[in-house]
């Protein structure tokens, strides 16, 4: 999952160790084809993915529209952020790390925070001084080139999530060669002057040491995801999303208790994380639907569901929505479709229209529209009809067309059902849908009536 960029940039990486290491020697003699094969194999994808990033700018542009930055504020973050990718290989602080980190300021501005600006000089500082060195250090311009180009990706223009630490895996490879190397050196020096390799190996094995110990701790946090969640906001307690993961966890916790006490207190807990998230200021939208769902759960009839309402109203307006928005809405149609939520189906339909016009993946918002109009009695007629009109909008919606498979499945026109498996196939081209689309045939018994 995390190494389709990693295997996008392997030959450029490739190009790299040779360029760095290789300088165009084959069999230990200097060739001048390959010193230019070495230097086209490193130019070319500079090149090549300029070229793409400037004839699909507003493609580029136009993923921003859910997010809460700007291509320019994500740039001038990305500068500060793999330095701090950096110094969280080389003084790991269990503190910073964990599963969320959109508390990291965004850099608005070149001087908002200083660190922005201090951070887009030193790049340069640190690329001249590697190729000055690179003679005598070569493992300094490897480190240096690596970790940037292993990062392109990922922390260039594409309109991704700003920081995650699974990103710097394999950029942290180049880090390791460098303090491997540099250690070594140092290790040979000691012995040419015969002082020993003491002073060079303790620090080494301490570091290590340490290291290992710290991998050990995080592990031991990630033996559950309650406790992975729990250790999240606590370290990470001006995090919105961290508050959003363990308000969610408690929630889990809390519908699974037997006990109704233990339960009652758990709920209530998931409540309080959520509405701290509320009064941070962001991910409201979320916090919004799991406050109204769990007030009609535990407070039943109160006045301040309606508040709630009102402010998810505003939401669909006010910022940026994401898939945690999404996954937010699918539960409030969740608790519609259970009897839990005294929401009318109108003003749930309502919502889910402000909720499509804004959201960058509509026809997923269609498909919770269908599941309200089932919920209040619709019958599957009709909501077919609804699933193919938004077909024949979206043809290559894989979500809508498994929902035909199911509606066709219903009214037991399986011929009908075949034919949809058949399309859907077209545009599942790995077959994701396949084990899916086998079960929902293999449950649907009766006999056929055909139109």
């Amino acid at each position: 999952m995390y190494s389709k960029e990693n295997a996008v940039l392997l030959p450029w990486l490739a190009a790299v160790v040779e360029l760095v290491y290789f300088r165009g020697h084959i069999a230990g003699q200097r060739s001048r084809a390959m010193e230019v094969l070495s230097w086209s194999a490193f130019l070319l994808p500079t090149v090549a993915a300029i070229s793409l990033i400037l004839l699909n700018l507003d493609w580029i542009e136009a993923g921003y529209a859910s997010r809460p930055f700007t291509l320019a504020e994500r740039l001038l973050s990305q500068g500060r952020i793999l330095w701090i990718y950096i110094s969280w290989f080389l003084a790991p602080r269990l503190n910073e790390l964990g599963m969320f980190h959109d508390d990291i300021p965004l850099s608005v501005g070149l001087l908002q925070p200083i660190s922005t600006l201090l951070a887009a000089v030193a790049w340069p500082l640190v690329l001249a001084c590697s190729v000055v060195v690179s003679r005598r250090l070569p493992e300094v311009l490897f480190a240096t080139l690596f970790f940037v180009v292993a990062h392109c990706i990922e922390s260039s223009v594409l309109a991704l999530e700003l920081v995650f630490e699974h990103r710097n895996y394999l950029p942290s490879v180049a880090l390791a060669v460098w303090l491997a190397t540099a250690f070594m050196r140092v290790r040979a020096r000691l012995l040419q002057h015969e002082v020993g390799s003491t002073p060079a190996t303790l620090p080494a094995c301490v570091f290590v040491a340490v290291l290992a110990l710290s991998t050990f701790v995080r592990a031991s946090g990630w033996a559950s995801e309650f406790d992975m969640s729990r250790a999240a906001v606590e370290r990470h307690p001006e995090s919105p999303r961290s508050g959003l993961f363990y308000a969610n966890a408690l929630l889990k916790r809390g519908n699974a208790e037997a006990d109704a006490a233990q339960r009652s207190q758990l709920l209530g807990l998931a409540r309080h994380e959520f509405e701290l998230v509320y009064q941070s200021g962001e991910e409201q939208l979320a916090a919004l639907v799991m406050l109204y769902v769990l007030d009609e759960q535990l407070y039943p009839g109160l006045s301040r569901s309606d508040a709630w309402l009102s402010g998810i109203e505003r939401g669909t307006w006010e910022r940026p929505l994401s898939a945690t928005d999404f996954a937010a809405m699918s539960a409030l149609v969740a608790c519609f479709e259970s009897d839990g939520c005294s929401l009318q189906d109108t003003e749930l339909l309502r919502l889910l229209d402000l909720f499509a016009e804004r959201f960058s993946r509509p026809v997923a918002v269609h498909s919770l529209r269908l599941r309200v109009l089932k919920a209040t009695g619709v019958g599957p007629e009709e909501i077919l009809a609804l699933a193919e009109k938004v077909l024949e909008e979206s043809p290559e919606s894989i979500q809508m067309r498994y929902e035909e498979i199911a509606f066709l499945l219903d009214l037991k026109r399986y011929a009908g059902a075949h034919e949809a498996a058949m399309a859907l196939m077209a545009v599942d081209p790995e077959r994701r849908q396949l084990p899916a689309i086998i079960d929902s045939f293999g449950r649907a018994t009766g006999p056929a009536q055909e139109p």
